[in-house]
């Protein structure tokens, strides 16, 4: 699939299910039942997203905090062209690169944290074509699956 300047391949997996708990959840490969028997299994295609970088963009929300983090030790904010470097390696590894140093680090994260817990976590959006891709796979009997860090409490948030 093609959207958004990005390209994605799917790669056909395979999970094992009971005929009788297609959509319920249920993986069992037990090996007990012929390929003809009533409870034989069947191949349910599936896949795995990762939600950052590949259902949403949370870019905004991640450069935002980090801006306002190193804002508040008196650190230089990076403009919008070098605070790219902020999303993807981890966030120590950036700030460390960034020049704070050490004795501030835990400071800043924490801070960076706080900020991403109350708002930061909610700026994001929807891929262009995203929403369509995961419909499509739906409609044609894909079992899909979104991996994601996020805590808890931010199931079910985005509009899908």
């Amino acid at each position: 699939f093609d959207f958004s300047q990005k390209r994605f391949e799917i790669t056909r997996g395979k999970s094992w299910v009971h005929r009788d708990d297609v959509g319920r959840g249920r993986d069992v490969d037990d090996g007990r039942f012929g390929s003809s028997h009533p409870l034989a299994l069947k191949p349910v295609p599936s896949v795995l997203f990762d939600l950052d970088g590949t259902i949403i963009d949370s870019s905004p929300g991640i450069l935002r905090c980090v801006s306002a983090a190193l804002g508040d030790f008196g650190y230089p904010v990076p403009s919008h062209s070098e605070i790219g470097q902020f999303v993807g390696p981890p966030l120590g590894t950036s700030l460390a690169t960034w020049g704070v140093r050490e004795g501030d680090l835990h400071k800043v994260v924490a801070a960076y944290r706080t900020y991403y817990e109350s708002e930061g976590l909610w700026d994001y959006s929807l891929y262009d074509g995203i929403k369509n891709v995961i419909e499509e796979l739906a409609d044609a009997g894909w079992r899909i699956g979104i991996a994601t860090l996020k805590p808890e409490r931010a199931r079910g948030w985005t509009s899908l």
